[in-house]
């Protein structure tokens, strides 16, 4: 940057600027589909999470209707990095048969910015 002053002197200036990743991270489900019969002996979900610098952390949250609570909160769900995909094993415990349950998901990547929740809602068999 050069600044010029009325008698035609100048002053030269350099910045650095640093762009911040803020985008956050890309999250699929890719299984259970939306209202799928799910078994009551549990069953898994999992899908992908992808972010140019690398994802930090996949949670979970389970919302059962049988109890109207959620029976799983924030919960770490396991992630490998070379395919992107994560995983959470949704147990019986966890599920009312013969009704509803909400699979929330969202991951954080490594410079804290968090992707918005995805969800699924699941019949679970009797």
């Amino acid at each position: 940057l050069k600044v010029w002053d009325m008698v035609d002197n100048y002053t030269q200036a350099t910045t650095t600027f640093t762009i911040s990743d803020i985008s956050p991270p890309t999250v699929t489900i890719s299984t259970p589909l939306e209202g799928a019969s799910v078994s009551y002996k549990g069953f898994s979900f999992a899908g992908t999470a992808q972010d140019p610098s690398g994802v930090a952390e996949v949670r979970i949250y389970v919302y059962d209707y049988g109890r109207s609570l959620y029976t799983v909160a924030n919960a770490l769900a396991s992630y490998n990095s070379a395919t992107y995909s994560w995983r959470w094993s949704v147990l019986a415990a966890q599920i009312t048969a013969g009704q509803k349950a909400r699979l929330y998901v969202r991951a954080k990547d490594t410079k804290g910015n968090w992707s918005s929740w995805q969800s699924r809602l699941v019949n679970v068999k009797k």
